[in-house]
């Protein structure tokens, strides 16, 4: 084999495996030019879970360097994207469309009375009901009944605008950007992969180290 082929590895921050044997290719990209070194790496296991309950384990770069120097002699490794991954086996289930129809009814119930909710009280700070019959007022000489075409336009511009703002009903989009909404999950998302790191370095810290063992795997 050759002595200086770099093995590239890519880590995911939080990748998910729905099968109980978890290999490094599962998790991680991985590239070199030595087929047979490649062939070594995708080959490395880095857990095996009990069938059916769902896990969670926290793995360093330094980790995934530690298995591959293990199994592949004459390596050099280089890290490419995340310093830690958090390894997720979550096995699969038998989904009740039903249960998963009632969930998602009741979630849209939720927004759209909370949303209705924030807009009336939002309306009722700014007083936009007396905003406009003055508006109204000045530009036709009439006193306004309430029910006029500034309510009626503020009404549906308030509906499209979300729409259009939440960019989920557009088929026919020039660039696949995610929503405002996406990009709120992911940020919360990226936010629990932190501090779940953050609690599992810290729990390292507080166990007191045993002579002679290392320890390559956190569960968090």
């Amino acid at each position: 084999m050759s002595a200086d082929a770099t093995i590239y590895v890519k880590m995911e921050q939080n990748p998910k495996v729905k099968h109980p044997r978890i290999l490094l290719s599962d998790v991680c990209e991985i590239w070199c030019s030595d087929t047979e070194k490649l062939n070594q790496c995708k080959k490395i296991t880095l857990s095996v879970e009990q069938e059916g309950i769902p896990n969670r384990h926290l793995y360093s770069s330094l980790d995934v360097i530690e298995r591959i120097q293990r199994e592949v002699k004459n390596a050099e490794i280089t890290i490419l994207g995340k310093d830690d991954m958090i390894v997720s086996y979550v096995p699969d289930e038998p989904t009740n469309m039903w249960l998963q129809w009632i969930k998602a009814g009741v979630v849209c119930l939720i927004i759209f009375f909370g949303s209705a909710f924030a807009i009336m009280t939002f309306n009722r700070d700014v007083d936009v009901t007396t905003v406009f019959a003055r508006f109204y007022q000045l530009a036709t000489g009439r006193q306004s009944s309430g029910f006029t075409v500034l309510e009626i336009g503020y009404s549906i511009g308030m509906a499209v605008g979300i729409l259009i703002f939440y960019n989920h009903f557009s088929k026919r989009k020039k660039w696949n950007d995610p929503t405002p909404l996406e990009v709120e999950m992911r940020q919360y998302e990226s936010n629990v992969c932190d501090t779940i790191v953050a609690n599992a370095e810290r729990s390292k810290q507080d166990m007191p180290a045993k002579s002679g063992v290392r320890k390559s795997r956190a569960k968090c």
